[in-house]
């Protein structure tokens, strides 16, 4: 399996995960090259080499089109993306106006991205786990995917999967087409 954290940052949570699951098979995608170093020197660091984790130095969109091949990850990981502002979806009518197909800010996780990263998963089992703790740039996140998945051509890519209560995760706000953000702490329950 194959599994892909975009924005990676200095590499705390995916060389962890790395670590962790010597089954699977990772790659660290992050823009900057200094944090692309310490995730590398990170990983090679180990007592033992990491085989399984790939450090890229790329723009996360460009990367999935031109170096992924579709259809074949099981996961794509966004942990605390940057967000365009911090105050950025604070407004319903801005929401509204882009899960009708308006113009987005600038940020990683425009719909240009989500229709790429559609198209790289494992169809039926392939799954996009975004995590963040601005609820304004969630609800950004959202109305963007609710743009995706009512283009004809795209939005089949993705199914809406539900979160248990009993996992530790509540609804924080729900979205047309099925889209949830949730409320809790990242966990195996999601393969996190």
């Amino acid at each position: 399996p194959l599994d892909i954290e975009l924005g990676s940052g200095f590499g705390d949570w995916i060389v962890t995960q790395a670590r962790a699951k010597t089954d699977r098979n990772f790659i660290a995608v992050e823009l900057r090259s200094d944090r692309v170093a310490q995730t590398f020197s990170r990983a090679m660091m180990e007592k033992e080499r990491m085989r399984n984790l790939c450090c890229v130095g790329a723009e996360a969109s460009s990367f999935l089109r031109d170096h992924i091949r579709k259809k074949c990850v099981s996961t794509i990981f966004v942990n605390h993306p940057e967000p365009p502002t911090q105050t950025y979806g604070i407004d319903d009518s801005i929401l509204n106006a882009i899960s009708e197909g308006g113009d987005e800010p600038g940020h990683m996780l425009a719909s240009n991205l989500l229709v790429i990263a559609g198209e790289c998963l494992k169809p039926g089992s392939g799954r996009l786990i975004i995590v963040t703790d601005n609820r304004y740039y969630g609800r950004l996140i959202c109305a963007t995917l609710v743009k995706v998945m009512k283009m004809k051509s795209h939005g089949n890519k993705f199914k809406p999967i539900v979160l248990k209560e009993e996992d530790g995760f509540v609804v924080n706000e729900s979205f047309e087409e099925n889209v949830s953000m949730f409320e809790g702490q990242p966990d195996d329950s999601i393969g996190h």
